[in-house]
């Protein structure tokens, strides 16, 4: 039961013909594993077994590890606002300059930002400031937590200006990631441990960086950090892990939505972890952008994103992470046909390469999606009830390879 979505997490599961296995904890020494056509599950905690349609048995599943703590809605009414995120855009501008996403990331580059929405009548919703708006590497940088006044003058100018062109001010972390001459890291180095993955987008880190294990250390400098920044004005916090052990991740994801939410409970706290475990902790789960290029089956991979973080969050919201893609390069015709499909999935709508850099036709497209969006969205949500793979792809099977 091949569902094309390794690029992204997940409950911690298994499916099979006639098989479902979940673990009913997330503790440390359980593994899934694939060795010579054979799938092994190790666990140190109870695990869920059940024999019949695998489906079936994941809605128990899910029934059992939320045991009446499901959600039945949004936590303030903005949480499922479409959303605007500069990240490619960052990244296309590098392209254009030869430098890294995050230098792109100035006062300047932000106002244009804002001022393309405006000239292209997009509906009102969040922005998101991402990655690059702190000092580098070194004292201030990453973990620390320090503006680079040198591009950006002021944060709270920042989240006041996207506040008064009516959209709530959102801004990227990575809690529990640390830079290893940040003060930090410097003041108890003991409470941190290096990186230990090595997946390609991790392995450029390696020397620069350290993370922090999960503790009381951790939560007192989360609660300082997100209290400096929500006192300058911003109200939801999307955050980045690396992708370590899973206990690891989810136990910095609960540290940093406890101290979130201790600041007002409205505000919103995002995540890349589709997890039924780590998404007590996020009000939105984002399903992982793709790359859209003709390198890439990118139609199969984006609706197994979907899919996998739809079952793994079945009570909570899902940002489209991101139309267009996370590949600045994409094509016009390509970004259309992404944004087409997009429509047809449950959550919320993320734009974050603009549409006016293909022309007057794709960004009217994108703004009669955005609106028709946010007309119909309405005061309440609840989860779809969730469908196989092969019922959800249905006809559709052929156009998403």
């Amino acid at each position: 039961m091949a569902v094309p979505a390794d690029s992204t997490g997940g409950s911690p599961v298994l499916l099979a013909d006639g098989l479902f296995v979940g673990l009913l904890a997330p503790t440390v020494g359980s593994r899934f594993r694939r060795r010579e056509g054979k799938l092994t599950v190790t666990s140190t905690s109870p695990v869920f077994v059940r024999e019949g349609e695998p489906f079936e048995s994941w809605s128990e599943y899910t029934e059992l590890v939320l045991a009446g703590s499901a959600r039945a809605g949004r936590t303030a009414p903005f949480h499922d606002a479409v959303e605007y995120c500069t990240w490619v855009e960052q990244k296309a501008a590098a392209v254009q300059n030869g430098t890294t996403p995050q230098a792109q990331l100035t006062d300047a580059f932000i106002m244009d930002f804002l001022d393309r929405i405006d000239a292209m009548d997009l509906p009102r919703g969040k922005v998101t400031i991402d990655d690059g708006w702190f000092t580098s590497d070194g004292p201030g940088g990453l973990g620390d937590w320090d503006v680079d006044t040198d591009r950006i003058a002021d944060l709270a100018t920042v989240a006041r200006r996207i506040r008064e062109r009516g959209h709530v001010p959102g801004l990227w972390f990575a809690p529990g990631r640390a830079a290893v001459a940040s003060r930090f890291r410097t003041g108890r180095p003991e409470e941190f441990f290096p990186i230990v993955s090595a997946r390609a987008e991790t392995i450029g880190r390696a020397t620069r960086e350290r993370y922090a294990w999960p503790g009381a250390d951790l939560l007192d400098h989360l609660r300082r950090t997100f209290a400096r920044y929500s006192d300058q004005g911003f109200a939801k916090y999307k955050l980045d892990l690396h992708y370590g052990p899973k206990h690891i991740m989810i136990g910095q994801l609960q540290l940093a939505y406890a101290a979130i939410k201790a600041l007002d409970p409205t505000y919103e706290v995002e995540h890349h972890t589709p997890d039924i475990f780590a998404s007590r902790w996020a009000d939105v789960v984002r399903t992982n952008d793709v790359l859209i290029n003709n390198e890439q089956q990118w139609r199969g991979v984006a609706a197994a994103h979907w899919f996998i973080s739809r079952w793994s969050c079945p009570d909570t919201l899902l940002n489209l992470d991101h139309i267009g893609g996370n590949d600045p390069t994409v094509g016009a015709a390509d970004f259309s046909e992404h944004l087409d499909r997009m429509r047809s999935f449950d959550g919320y709508p993320v734009v974050s390469l603009l549409p006016d850099r293909f022309g007057a036709e794709v960004s009217s497209q994108v703004r009669t999606a955005l609106v028709g969006y946010d007309t119909t969205r309405g005061r309440t949500w609840t989860a779809p009830e969730p469908i196989s793979w092969h019922e959800f792809l249905g006809d559709r099977e052929r156009t998403w390879r």
